[in-house]
């Protein structure tokens, strides 16, 4: 995966020569004898009913992913005088994000982020 709005991307790669394709906004969750794709349900809304129909994603999952998740439309509220910040793991918990999903996120953000503890500010994410 290459994000190509990296600054310095430019004047390191020939982007053009490497005939990037984009792919959709989710994940594939690999199970021991299955799998499912967990897609972005605002990027990719006709993908929910089959999340929620047996790809591992709940209507309870889904409240508290959207409970969790619904900063990300107003991101500068996370970081407004007497707002204070939270670190992931506690929002993520608060929020009420359990189970599978849970495990799927902290590998996610661990990876993006470079931090397995769930110590990151939870803002951070949206920057």
């Amino acid at each position: 995966m290459l994000n190509p709005g990296y600054p310095e991307l430019d004047r390191a790669v020939d982007v053009a020569a490497l005939n990037l394709r984009s792919f959709g906004a989710g994940l594939a969750v690999r199970r021991e004898q299955s799998s499912a794709v967990w897609a972005h349900p605002l990027q990719m809304p006709t993908r929910v009913p089959a999340m929620l129909a047996g790809g591992g994603v709940g209507p309870r999952d889904a409240v508290s992913l959207a409970r969790w998740a619904l900063p990300a439309l107003r991101p500068k509220s996370l970081t407004l005088p007497g707002n204070p910040d939270i670190k992931l793991m506690q929002a993520l918990h608060t929020a009420g994000v359990s189970g599978e999903v849970r495990r799927v996120l902290d590998r996610f953000w661990a990876g993006v982020l470079l931090d397995d503890t769930g110590q990151t500010s939870n803002a951070s994410r949206y920057c």
